[in-house]
């Protein structure tokens, strides 16, 4: 039968066994959850939205035990039995902090009904870092909503940022579990221009950091300092910066100076795609996921963003390449809200 999966539809019969199937395999197979992406195509056989019901209904009377699911349309009486919606593809791009055409109008049409928000499927990137977690995180908490981690061994163990990811997921969740995030905070989660940090500071408490992203890029001919403003008070420096150019060039002979502290001279090539990433008094190199290559540790003098206007220099042989350049990406960090039992 022609129909958008392209596969085979059966009667209404043969969708009894086929429910009868899933449920014996998420008995045997003691699972807790599954997605029925594509659910609409119960719709094939005929009988409307009686058929969908139908399909669940035999399914969670041969289950042995309780499942959240998730699917992926809404229809009359789903509440009943789905625990979310998926609604297909993603919905959110957590990287580039934008919704996508479809999830600018899902995160309303949940409010008309039973069933919990949903971002469906969000990929995980082996480019991620723990700021594209916590920005996943702060969204799907802010419409009090999920979203599914599509998941490979071999995207995860490309990822060198891939413990600081999965323990910001945690740490979001437990304080979400834990029932912290008032109206307010949800409120403020909605607006995308803000971004946050949460901390674990103890059993049951948390802080909660509002951030900003202030960032520039810097290449060809314009060679001169970056002037990046501060609004929140001195701290500690948190930095990416991306080598842009075309694939396989390199750039060499690199040096990075903030507010005129100690000069960080990069000797070795840097090719495009790898980072420069500086966090917690250290600097290193990082291939395109984030990996580090090379590091090195340096004072604290030498990694500081002062209240106000902060001087960014990057020295480099630019002018002899005009097709490389760096794009800059500074973390700064307010004061925190402490959330929790205190």
């Amino acid at each position: 039968m022609p129909n958008a999966y392209r596969g085979f539809a059966p009667d209404i019969y043969l969708q009894d066994k086929y429910a009868r199937a899933y449920a014996d395999i998420l008995n045997r197979g003691g699972m807790d959850y599954i997605d029925f992406d594509g659910l609409e195509s119960c719709w094939y056989q005929g009988h409307g939205q009686y058929s969908i019901k139908r399909f669940y209904d035999t399914l969670f009377a041969h289950l042995h035990h309780y499942i959240r699911n998730t699917g992926s349309c809404i229809f009359e009486g789903n509440w009943h039995y789905m625990s979310s919606l998926d609604v297909g593809g993603d919905l959110f791009d957590p990287a580039a902090n934008r919704f996508k055409i479809q999830g600018k109008d899902f995160k309303y049409i949940y409010y008309s009904n039973l069933l919990h928000f949903s971002f469906g499927l969000v990929n995980f990137s082996p480019h991620w870092d723990a700021a594209v977690a916590e920005n996943l995180e702060a969204r799907a908490i802010a419409w009090d909503g999920q979203y599914m981690l599509g998941l490979s061994q071999q995207e995860v163990e490309k990822c060198g940022e891939k413990y600081g990811i999965f323990r910001a997921i945690r740490t979001w969740e437990d304080a979400r579990g834990a029932n912290v995030f008032t109206a307010k905070h949800k409120e403020a989660f909605r607006n995308l221009e803000n971004r946050f940090h949460l901390e674990r500071v103890g059993k049951g408490r948390w802080k909660l950091y509002p951030v900003q992203q202030i960032g520039a890029e810097i290449g060809g001919a314009d060679t001169g300092p970056v002037v990046l403003k501060n609004p929140y008070g001195g701290q500690a420096a948190q930095f990416c910066i991306e080598v842009q150019g075309p694939k396989g060039a390199s750039v060499k002979g690199l040096v990075l100076q903030i507010n005129r502290g100690k000069p960080m001279v990069f000797d070795e090539p840097l090719q495009q795609g790898q980072f420069i990433i500086g966090r917690e008094g250290r600097v290193y190199i990082a291939d395109q996921n984030r990996k580090e290559i090379t590091g090195t540790a340096l004072g604290d003098r030498s990694m500081i963003m002062l209240t106000g206007n902060n001087e960014i220099r990057v020295n480099g042989p630019f002018s002899k390449d005009t097709t490389m350049g760096l794009k800059m990406s500074f973390m700064v960090r307010g004061v925190p809200e402490e959330l929790g039992r205190p």
